[in-house]
């Protein structure tokens, strides 16, 4: 689909630009909490009551080499909260519907980065950077046609929530990345990559 890194790269850029462009006068700040390792992600406020995406990732599996251990990763735990005027806060799971929707992400951006460290090819990269952001496009599309009960209200996911779900994940994704990465460069190359 896309012959050369740049035509790829400009295609990203253009394409979470556009999602950008969508969402209006919001403003997202990250912090990790300090006691649970927890990252939450704060929206500007759409109604009364604030909702806030949390999430943590499940312990980390080791296999056999690099690449096995990447597949083996578990989906984070992902959670909403609702901060209510009164201060009281109430925590609820994430449907089992969205769970399905972003699982695949999950896995597949493992792999993209594990691919991205591992393998040298550089037109195998852009193939996956390409599937991969479509299929971002995909997931974002899903999200938006799914009911939530969001504080007594059914109503559909919007644009800035979506956006805050994916980027917790992302920021996931990137750290238990990078731990399985710090454990594996400690080990023989041999172990690191699948032998072909």
């Amino acid at each position: 689909m896309f012959r050369s890194p740049k035509v790829l790269c400009f295609f990203i850029i253009f394409v979470f630009t556009s999602i950008a462009c969508l969402n209006r006068a919001k403003s997202i700040s990250v912090s990790e909490a300090r006691n649970s390792n927890a990252i939450q992600i704060s929206p500007t406020p759409f109604s009364v009551n604030e909702v806030k995406f949390k999430g943590k990732n499940a312990p980390v599996k080791i296999k056999s080499n690099f690449e096995l251990s990447v597949k083996s990763q578990e989906l984070p735990h992902l959670w909403l909260e609702f901060d209510y005027e009164n201060g009281n806060t109430t925590k609820k799971t994430l449907p089992s519907e969205i769970k399905e929707v972003i699982s695949p992400n999950w896995n597949h951006s493992l792999l993209f980065l594990y691919n991205k460290y591992g393998v040298k090819n550089s037109e195998d990269l852009v193939l996956n950077a390409s599937k991969l952001a479509l299929e971002t496009i995909r997931i974002i599309d899903e999200l938006g046609n799914i009911k939530i009960n969001l504080n007594g209200e059914n109503r559909y996911l919007n644009q800035n929530e979506i956006e805050q779900l994916l980027t917790v994940q992302s920021i996931l994704v990137r750290e238990r990345f990078i731990e399985l990465q710090k454990y594996f460069d400690k080990q023989p190359y041999s172990i690191k990559f699948k032998q072909k």
